[in-house]
């Protein structure tokens, strides 16, 4: 195991060295909720999310210099998002967590790595329906498989919330259930987060989580010969009855 730090370069030469594969992720929101640098730019009146997606940017980018460095690499795999500012014409241009892997990704593909392709892990429609602490090492393993400049969507089922309702409710023995169409406030507790989280919910609304209603080339597990189990599967071997409160 190698330890390194996304912003210095030096230490991902190190962790890289005689690397034959690597898969690329990185957290926007690592760096977003650091909350020193963010009282430091927010007195300066800089935008605060804008700079983490910078940053996210940017660790990315060290990470494909680095990778690009390195003789014996053959596949990179990347975990990206779709562009939502690019994608909708600027009008959801504040989903910053989203924009700044995509900037990124770009750069990656300039770089020529060999083998870089990359994966897209995520009632407003459909969305696809991932867990990624089961579902990644299957999605690279297959992308691994699959020949170079491939761009695969993380998801087991596009479902929207009132499906995944009615999963849970089948489940639960829930006979009765009925789905309130009254507003959620979309308050995330931070300003920031919400506007973020606003522009994330009107992209996918509009144009598909993966951007697919924009043009946006994004292909199928199932097409790259992934198997990922049901969603239903999954929520099959949770413990609902602990978690779910039923009202007669």
């Amino acid at each position: 195991m190698a330890a390194c730090d996304f912003n210095d370069p030096s230490s991902l030469d190190s962790a890289f060295k005689g690397a034959s594969g690597i898969f690329s992720v990185n957290d926007f929101w690592v760096y977003f909720r650091n909350a020193g640098k963010r009282g430091e730019a927010e007195a300066k009146g800089e935008n605060w999310c804008a700079l983490s997606r910078d940053n996210d940017t940017q660790e990315i980018k060290n990470i494909s210099d680095a990778a690009s460095s390195v003789p014996t690499l053959e596949p990179f795999v990347l975990a990206s998002m779709a562009n939502s500012n690019k994608l909708s014409g600027a009008k959801y241009a504040e989903c910053y967590h989203f924009e700044g892997k995509t900037i990124a990704e770009d750069y990656s593909q300039r770089k020529e790595l060999s083998g870089a392709q990359s994966g897209r892990f995520a009632s407003v429609g459909k969305l696809p329906v991932v867990r990624s602490h089961c579902d990644t090492d299957v999605l690279v393993a297959g992308l691994l498989r699959s020949p170079p400049g491939q761009r695969v969507i993380g998801n087991r089922e596009w479902l929207t919330l009132v499906d995944i309702t009615k999963i849970l409710a089948e489940l639960v023995d829930a006979t009765d259930v009925e789905v309130s169409s009254e507003p959620v406030s979309s308050d995330m507790g931070d300003p920031l987060v919400t506007t973020d989280n606003m522009h994330m919910i009107g992209f996918s609304a509009e144009f598909g989580y993966d951007g697919h209603l924009a043009g946006n080339e994004v292909t199928e597990p199932s097409k790259l010969g992934i198997s990922l189990p049901s969603v239903k599967e999954w929520f099959q071997q949770q413990d609902w009855a602990s978690k779910i409160q039923i009202v007669e």
